[in-house]
């Protein structure tokens, strides 16, 4: 028979057929992590069945040797292909940095080298040509850096492998079948280079039932075939496997995972920075008392968290596999993940950058075989939700203020309009009337009631500007001598028949708008003058203990009770002089500084108006 159609060469060409077939369908995915590397491997893995056919194929040891030289030294570019594969593939970025690439590149460098210029005959001693088979094979004596050669292959390829099967027990579900390919392809391998390394020591191939079969070659069609099922059937880089603790190690939110007796298993570091930034690798293991012994406010919401979740099935956490809370294989719900900021799980601490919110989310975590396989407690930083929210209510607020303002404002504009057309249409017509009565009989006291009316008349045309005036709204306080404004107002009103005292100390301050309270005290006089007949005493004064503000009082007739709520009301008067809207605008002046008017009677049985301050808006300088 042929070699060329030798059964051996016809598996190995197969076998790198299917390699090469899978790398170029792999190749076509390069935004998947670690499928260029994954196709890079496949190709090697093809050259490498490659040379084992070229190695078949001659018949004398002088051509048969640089084959196998070949072949032992892309071995170690197999093993580092493999690992960057690994790496990429379970998101483990960390070993590719230089601590582990350097010593994997470089070794492998190295005893490549070795292989290929076999210094001293330390890796290859001698080559004989063995013809007692059906196709003739190579044996060979090695030196000791072989088996150097060999653990390094073993130790790369090994750890490789670890990561992935490591995943395969730290992985949700979706991802079992495809890690489990992985994991199927790695023992694979490791049959793979023991014949592949040990195929030639007498001792080893003795142990052969089958001497003259070549075992690497068929091995290789079984690694190519479970590499390309775990890409065709098993969508290896259509779903990329994520690993629990990768979940937890890349969520903003502090993670802290506690076991059944209490103690700590697993976190990340939003949990580090929320403690205070300490390593909490220091209190793994430790109860929580003990993880959070500077912070009692995180240890009370904890203990209530689990208080409450063990009375309800809605704060649990699902795990598909065996307990390993030490590496954290827990599946988050997303509640947890998003569940909003609530008062009842509110925790509030001190840091240095000030003060911070948390909501704490404790949840039981529940798997196949208990309804309790610890705890998980999700602590999520709403400082900066919670101003927004804060600012938010402050803007809510002051539009709402805006828009009341807006709304005693149209409301002065419709007495504005009313005034105009009726009330100040009144004394104007009495004006008129009078005045034509003078015309004809030059009566003095017509003219007198023409005065009056005009009189009554500018005084309601004062109290319409202050009414239609936006000037109401109190902008800001300021700190006012009480006894000077109440004076300051008297000396500007029209007093005759009518004297004032003052109960006020010299000391006493108010904090307010001054020119809106001069109003206040001006209207109030003027009422108490208008409705009483002369002489009129007026008395200003504080309140007593019990309340804190001022108040106005008279010794005339008062006012009856039944009038009293009715007095404030836009238009009311009892006095013929009067335009109903004098004790108005003291009843908006007084509610423009948030404080409250009443009514009662004055020691004298007169009328007492009393406003009500804030505590803080009156005192003594």
């Amino acid at each position: 028979m042929s070699l060329l159609l030798h059964p051996f060469l016809s598996v190995g060409l197969l076998s790198a057929g299917i390699s090469l077939a899978v790398a170029v369908i792999v190749w076509r995915q390069p935004d998947a992590p670690g499928a260029r590397t994954y196709a890079v491997l496949l190709i090697v893995l093809g050259i490498w069945s490659l040379l084992y056919v070229g190695q078949l194929f001659h018949e004398s040891i002088v051509m048969k040797r640089p084959w196998l030289v070949a072949r032992h030294a892309i071995s170690a570019v197999v093993g580092i292909l493999f690992w960057l594969f690994a790496a990429k593939y379970t998101g483990r970025p960390e070993l590719l940095s230089r601590r582990y690439m350097t010593p994997i590149v470089g070794g492998g460098a190295l005893l490549t080298g070795i292989q290929l210029f076999n210094p001293m005959n330390s890796y290859w001693v001698s080559f004989s040509l063995y013809t007692g088979d059906s196709v003739p094979r190579m044996d060979i004596t090695f030196g000791p850096l072989f088996f150097l050669f060999v653990a390094y292959i073993f130790a790369v390829v090994g750890a490789g492998h670890w990561f992935i099967v490591k995943d395969l027990r730290d992985s949700f579900s979706v991802y079992r079948r495809q890690l489990s390919a992985m994991t199927v392809v790695g023992i694979i391998e490791f049959v793979i280079f023991i014949v592949f390394f040990t195929e030639h020591i007498d001792a080893v191939r003795s142990l052969n039932p089958w001497p003259h079969l070549q075992l690497v070659t068929y091995n290789m069609v079984f690694v190519a075939l479970p590499l390309g099922w775990s890409y065709l059937r098993e969508s290896l880089f259509e779903l990329q496997p994520i690993r629990r603790q990768a979940v937890i190690e890349n969520m903003g939110d502090a993670v802290f995972v506690f076991d059944t007796q209490d103690q700590l298993r697993n976190s990340n570091a939003p949990a580090s920075a929320l403690i205070g930034g300490s390593d909490l690798s220091a209190v793994e293991g430790k109860p929580a008392s003990a993880v959070f012994s500077e912070h009692p406010k995180l240890l009370d919401a904890y203990r209530s968290g689990q208080t409450n979740t063990q009375h309800s099935d809605e704060n649990t956490i699902g795990y598909d596999g065996a307990v390993e809370l030490s590496d954290d294989a827990v599946e988050l719900s997303d509640e947890s993940l998003t569940g909003n900021d609530s008062d009842g799980n509110l925790v509030e601490l001190s840091t240095d950058d000030g003060k911070r919110f948390y909501d704490l989310r404790v949840s039981t975590i529940e798997t196949e075989t208990t309804d309790d396989a610890g705890t998980v407690v999700v602590a999520r930083d709403v400082t900066i939700r919670r101003k927004q929210r804060e600012m938010l209510s402050e803007r809510t607020a002051e539009l709402e203020n805006r828009k009341a303002e807006l709304e005693r404002q149209n409301e002065r504009l419709d007495q504005f309009t009313s005034m105009v057309s009726h009330d100040l249409r009144n004394p104007l017509g009495v004006a008129e009337m009078y005045l034509e009565f003078a015309r004809d009989t030059g009566d003095e006291d017509d003219f007198e009631a023409v005065s009056e009316a005009l009189d009554r008349m500018d005084t309601m045309i004062d109290e319409l500007l202050t009414i239609a005036s936006a000037d109401t709204t109190v902008e800001s306080r300021e700190q006012i001598t009480l006894h000077s404004l109440a004076s300051d107002a008297w000396e500007t009103t029209q007093a005759d028949g009518g004297t004032i005292e003052f109960d006020i100390g010299p000391d006493t301050v108010v904090r307010g708008d001054r020119e809106l309270l001069r109003n206040v005290f001006e209207n109030l006089y003027r009422n108490a003058l208008d409705h009483n007949e002369p002489p009129v005493l007026i008395r200003v004064g504080t309140l007593d203990k019990d309340r804190s503000g001022f108040y106005v009082e008279d010794d005339g007739t008062g006012i009856p009770e039944d009038d009293r709520e009715q007095v404030f009301e836009y238009g009311h008067t009892t006095s013929d002089s009067g335009s109903g809207f004098g004790l108005h605008i003291v009843s908006e002046l007084i509610t423009a500084h948030d404080w409250e008017i009443g009514i009662t009677e004055s020691p004298d049985g007169g009328a007492r108006f009393e406003v009500y301050t804030d505590s803080d808006d009156i005192g003594t300088a």
